[in-house]
């Protein structure tokens, strides 16, 4: 018989799953959040963190292979088919070494099931009692259209946002980058670093205020949280205590967590000047907005750099 876990939701949830999300912004401490969620008993996130379903339309810079029903396209005809190929061995793999039926299940759902709403449904299910979601940073993109057809398909589903100093969001963005080997700062002219750090898919992710304004639109008023990176430094236990409140979650007993780990990392590089004053050129009318309409953290940040 299953029972029910300590510091689980007291309303049971419903089977229109997922019940939450995070919806970004990138580098701004979402593998944060999931760690400490995933740590609380009444909640499960995917073990794979970002599942880019809503994202999967090619109009969205985050590439994603669930745009491609046909398995022969997805992993033989595509761009990223090799890495696609290379993470789905290293998933099945790691199952199969750790003799994990469940996530072997899940994994091949995944990687090889036709997605479309019901798929993505399943992906969360089998977690009696618990609280389910995932969080996957791109979706901040996402239009109203879709917006529309999410918050339509999942009406009580709730979505986290987490906001960074945009400044030091695109620094992080870009050594982060460099970490994965995706570029090489060493490489790079001024000019390049300056025209990467002024691509759509990066600064989008900053404009917080329009990122709020479209979600909110179709989110109920409670239903949106946001949060912001400052607190996991400063205030990281009331933050927690944040998200539980907001998803309905008791603290769990006995608990104990490292709240100034880091976790995703970047490398820890000081940003030089001439790259300051660019951004700054580039993101401190924006912050002035911010400061007037968010006050507090965005207030310090436009403080910082003004």
């Amino acid at each position: 018989m299953d029972t029910q876990p300590q510091g689980a939701s007291t309303n049971k949830p419903n089977n229109n799953l997922p019940n939450f999300i995070g919806i970004g912004a990138a580098r701004s401490g979402t593998t944060w959040i999931a760690e400490q969620l995933s740590q609380h008993p009444g909640v499960w996130i995917p073990s794979r963190k970002e599942l880019h379903y809503w994202t999967r339309d090619r109009k969205y810079t985050s590439p994603s292979f669930l745009g491609e029903p046909s398995l022969i396209s997805r992993y033989f005809g595509e761009d990223y088919s090799l890495d696609l190929c290379k993470r789905f061995c290293r998933a099945i793999g790691k199952s199969v070494l750790d003799l994990d039926l469940k996530s072997l299940t899940w994994n091949l759902n995944y990687f090889l099931g036709k997605p479309d709403n019901a798929w993505y449904s399943k992906l969360f299910t089998g977690h009696q009692f618990q609280l389910t979601g995932e969080i996957t940073p791109a979706y901040s993109l996402l239009d109203e259209i879709d917006i529309s057809a999410l918050t339509h398909d999942f009406p009580d589903i709730k979505a986290i946002l987490i906001l960074r100093n945009p400044i030091e969001r695109a620094w992080s963005t870009i050594l982060y980058h460099d970490k994965r080997n995706m570029i090489s700062l060493e490489d790079m002219t001024q000019s390049e670093i300056e025209q990467y750090l002024s691509k759509s898919q990066i600064t989008q992710r900053s404009d917080y205020l329009s990122i709020i304004k479209r979600w909110s639109k179709h989110l109920k008023k409670e239903h949106l949280l946001v949060v912001y990176y400052d607190e996991i430094s400063s205030e990281p236990a009331q933050l927690y205590n944040k998200l539980l409140n907001f998803l309905d979650l008791d603290p769990p007993e006995n608990f104990t967590a490292d709240f100034k780990k880091r976790i995703n990392a970047s490398k820890t590089v000081d940003m030089p000047a001439w790259l300051t004053e660019h951004l700054k050129s580039q993101y401190l009318p924006g912050m002035k907005k911010m400061a007037d309409d968010l006050g507090e953290y965005p207030a310090a940040w436009y403080a910082k750099y003004r």
